[in-house]
């Protein structure tokens, strides 16, 4: 109960990723706006490997890994490579990268802070006579406790070659020991100048919805 009810609290924000590992064997299920899936297991008690997919043609496999700097501090490594895109004309993204993260904090209030550098291909221009991307990004996400069932999840997430922000305003609510709801809204921001002949900011607020089922499998 109390450990299936940690994890469903703290291993991931709207978003991003914490720093924390599932235990040996344990598992998580998520899906994010019906669209979006991803299934992690706990290989070690420090490493954890996920597979996501959508309907968007969606298939990367990750992996992370932790280091307990000190108490109540944590450093993770992760590593991701995949499909991302595909798209009914035979068009295909493919991508890579690899990002750090620390956590600072306890199950209930954390900050995390974060970079990453992708790289992505597709059978297709992506950018203006590219097909190619490279993209780098910095990330900070915090979650704070409100009521013993309701958390507030903040984060945002900064591209720095293409001057493009997401985030994610959101409540998590704990519905049973391992099952968790968030709702909230996922404002973004693109500065359309960074293309050839483009001058617009476009921006807009989306609503996010997302529903997690942790299955503690872990043996003492």
């Amino acid at each position: 109960g109390l450990v299936g009810s940690e994890m469903c609290i703290r291993d991931s924000y709207t978003f991003t990723a914490s720093a924390y590992t599932l235990k040996k064997r344990d598992m998580r299920f998520s899906n994010t706006d019906i669209i979006f899936n991803k299934f992690s297991y706990g290989l070690t008690d420090k490493t954890t490997g996920s597979v996501n997919i959508s309907f968007a043609g969606t298939f990367t496999a990750a992996i992370k890994h932790r280091i307990n700097l000190n108490d109540g501090v944590d450093l993770a490594f992760s590593a991701s490579a995949g499909q991302a895109l595909f798209l009914p004309t035979d068009s295909a993204v493919y991508i890579t990268g690899a990002q750090s993260l620390i956590t600072f904090g306890n199950h209930q209030n954390n900050f995390t802070a974060g970079v990453g550098f992708y790289y992505a291909k597709g059978n297709y221009d992506l950018v203006v006579e590219e097909r190619e991307l490279y993209l780098q990004n910095i990330f900070v996400a915090t979650q704070q406790q409100l009521r013993p069932k309701t958390y507030l999840v903040v984060e945002g997430i900064y591209f720095l070659n293409y001057n493009a922000l997401a985030g994610s305003l959101a409540l998590k609510f704990i519905i049973k020991s391992n099952m968790s709801l968030l709702v909230g809204l996922m404002p973004l921001y693109r500065d359309g100048r960074v293309a050839p002949g483009r001058s617009a900011v476009e921006g807009g607020v989306a609503p996010v919805a997302s529903f997690r089922l942790y299955l503690d499998r872990h043996i003492d």
